[in-house]
């Protein structure tokens, strides 16, 4: 088949075992690394997830307030028409000077919104 000299069939075992090594090197890193772990505690996760529920009725558009419990696309498109009419929200309160937001459903979003 192939005539190989001496010399070329050494240089062709060190080129495979090199390649090898390698080969080795680099499986012996992946399996060493350490995966970057940040542990989180309970209540910080708690935290993270009603910070994400909380919408800003000073910026938030229709699509995002009608996500709190009890507003629908028509109490939307108020809110929205309300900013624009009287300018931001000064206080959490001032929501149920808006037509369709009593007590009981300021009661139910309070938590969930916030002004700033």
């Amino acid at each position: 088949m192939l005539e190989l000299t001496r010399q070329e069939k050494q240089v062709i075992v060190f080129l495979m075992a090199s390649a090898l090594l390698g080969v080795g090197i680099i499986a012996y890193k992946n399996l060493r690394s350490q995966p970057n772990i940040e542990i989180t505690s309970g209540r910080q996760i708690e935290k993270e997830i009603k910070d994400s529920k909380i919408i800003n009725i000073n910026t938030a558009p229709e699509d995002e307030l009608i996500k709190l419990r009890g507003i629908g696309p028509a109490l939307a498109k108020t809110i929205v028409e309300y900013r624009i009419k009287h300018g931001a929200f000064r206080t959490k309160e001032e929501l149920k000077n808006i037509k369709g937001i009593g007590q009981s459903k300021y009661e139910n979003i309070k938590d969930n919104i916030k002004i700033e």
